[in-house]
């Protein structure tokens, strides 16, 4: 199980760097089918999807660590690794302190 968190962790982060750096070399391309009339307008829709492209680098993460804490509260029911991707589901854990 220590084996294929770490594989998917590694393989999370490879393609979160893959996608950020091709959205910055594409972007530019894609932007002028859109807004090429204008330049100053090309300019700012390009800096615009570049400072959102640096969110690639953490939302496959937050896809991966979002069901850990379901399993936590229930650990003989939930996988460890993540069934739905598209859904989140919040389920409160019941903590209880003794004296």
């Amino acid at each position: 199980m220590h084996n294929l968190y770490r594989k998917s962790l590694r393989l999370i982060a490879v393609v979160a760097v893959t996608l950020t750096l091709a959205s910055m070399f594409i972007i530019p391309c894609v932007a002028r089918i859109f807004v090429g009339y204008d330049a100053e307008l090309l300019a700012l829709t390009s800096r615009a999807f570049r400072l959102y492209a640096l969110s690639f680098l953490i939302m496959g993460f937050n896809i991966f660590i979002t069901p850990f804490p379901v399993a936590s509260c229930k650990p003989l029911r939930t996988p460890p690794f993540p069934t739905k991707p598209a859904s989140i589901d919040i389920v409160p854990c019941e903590v209880t302190f003794t004296k």
